[in-house]
């Protein structure tokens, strides 16, 4: 069993925005006004509750 987080810890990851950020609404503008197409947390293969943030449509993770 893992050891409990402290309540500081816990109570800054509330505050932490995991999505939709604007540091990464600004990524995606600059992105997509250069003409690059997108996805959007696309889930990674193997690896449960791992998304990648911005990856390149049409690209398929894991597959060479």
């Amino acid at each position: 069993m893992p050891e409990p987080v402290p309540s500081s810890v816990s109570a800054r990851m509330r505050r932490q925005g995991f999505r939709d950020t604007t540091p990464e609404i600004a990524v995606r503008r600059l992105l997509h006004a250069s003409g690059l197409r997108y996805r959007v947390n696309v889930p990674v293969p193997g690896m449960p509750r791992r998304a990648i943030d911005i990856a390149e449509q049409g690209e398929h993770i894991g597959q060479q």
